[in-house]
């Protein structure tokens, strides 16, 4: 291999689990990732409330319970080489997984300061992998 070819990347097919398209931003130019019908969703429950007081007010404190997420696929990274679009939320409940990914290094529209594009996908870092 000479020092201008690059290695051959294996290909990945990307499943967008977020409720809107993703742009990610390439040399090449825009991917629009389309999103699914069914988006990943974290599911909770409020439970437990106890009161609390703040300048002679009172707050409501309650202790949210997960319940099972809504359209977060099996772990499938090994069988084929889908890696889905999560938000981070999503992407931290399951940490361990290596098939979700969400954007980052977000480009936001200088004018709005909405986020516009990413041009990269991240993982969660696992303790102790390289």
């Amino acid at each position: 291999m000479t020092p201008d070819e690059s290695p051959q990347l294996a290909e990945y097919e990307l499943v967008n689990l977020t409720p809107h398209p993703v742009t990610i931003l390439t040399p090449a130019g825009p991917v629009v990732i389309r999103n699914t019908s069914t988006p990943a969703r974290l599911r909770s429950d409020l439970a437990h409330p106890h009161m609390i007081a703040v300048e002679g007010q009172n707050i409501p404190v309650f202790r949210e319970v997960p319940l099972p997420p809504v359209g977060v696929p099996e772990h499938c990274l090994s069988r084929n080489n889908r890696l889905f679009i999560v938000s981070r939320t999503v992407a931290e409940r399951f940490w361990w997984r290596h098939d979700l990914v969400f954007p980052s290094q977000l480009v936001h529209d200088p004018a709005t300061g909405k986020v516009v594009a990413c041009s990269s996908l991240s993982r969660l870092w696992i303790w102790g992998e390289r």
